[in-house]
């Protein structure tokens, strides 16, 4: 496999936000930072390849969760998205990509490093969960999500 790290970019690099996940408060007590290269690998294994699917969960030493659901592989976390496609998101996607690969070597299943794909941001300070309730539907008070 090719070596291309060297072209690889963080979708955030062009706001040239430091590497570190997290930056000084600002005026309005908040915080914000990205995590480089939060590793995501994409995989896909046809539902009737026990085969695939059995090689797959031997490299990440876990059984592939079904939609919806997650499950702990190590240092990646394994979430279903579809009846024969998962994302490990955790570690170092490069690395991991290849290892997957070279367990499935002969099996028909798809292993692709997808980390540039997604963006990990960091909110800080007081005024975070205010920030964050703004754009999701889950409850952030703090007697209910913590």
């Amino acid at each position: 496999m090719a070596d291309l790290t060297f072209m690889r970019q963080a979708p955030l690099d062009h706001l040239a936000l430091p590497a570190q996940a997290r930056e000084a408060l600002g005026a309005a007590g908040l915080g914000l930072g990205e995590i480089r290269f939060a590793g995501v690998v994409n995989l896909r294994a046809r539902r009737d390849d026990l085969a695939a699917r059995q090689a797959l969960e031997g490299a990440l030493g876990a059984a592939l969760p079904g939609v919806g659901k997650t499950a702990a592989a190590g240092e990646a976390t394994l979430i279903g998205i579809g009846p024969d496609e998962w994302l490990a998101a955790g570690g170092e996607g490069p690395a991991l990509a290849e290892r997957l690969a070279a367990a499935c070597q002969g099996h028909f299943a798809g292993i692709t490093d997808v980390s540039e794909n997604y963006c990990t941001l960091v909110v800080s300070g007081p005024q975070s969960r205010t920030v964050l309730a703004k754009g999701c539907p889950l409850d952030l008070l703090p007697a209910v999500f913590q």
